[in-house]
């Protein structure tokens, strides 16, 4: 080299390359949430649900398996049922 600075050596550049792209890839993962959302409560077709916040619970009825809508949106912090 003209300047006197010498290239790494390749093998050291590979690792680099995954070392950058695990670190990427783990704080893609980790924005993700995995655990953003989850089941408090299920009775039935009903079911206590919050997404990305716990104090954003809200109570929903389950359409589906993988689709229920909001029949209460306030924060919901207590609930019980007589089955």
């Amino acid at each position: 080299m003209a300047d006197g600075i010498s290239r790494p050596p390749k093998v050291r550049v590979i690792a680099m390359g995954r070392t950058a792209t695990l670190c990427a890839a783990a704080l893609v993962v980790a924005g993700c949430g995995l655990c953003d959302s989850r089941v408090e409560w299920e009775s039935g077709s009903y079911a206590v649900v919050w997404i990305d916040e716990p104090s954003n619970s809200k109570l929903s009825y389950r359409i589906h398996s993988d689709t229920s809508v909001p029949v209460v949106d306030a924060c919901v912090s207590a609930i019980a049922d007589n089955t």
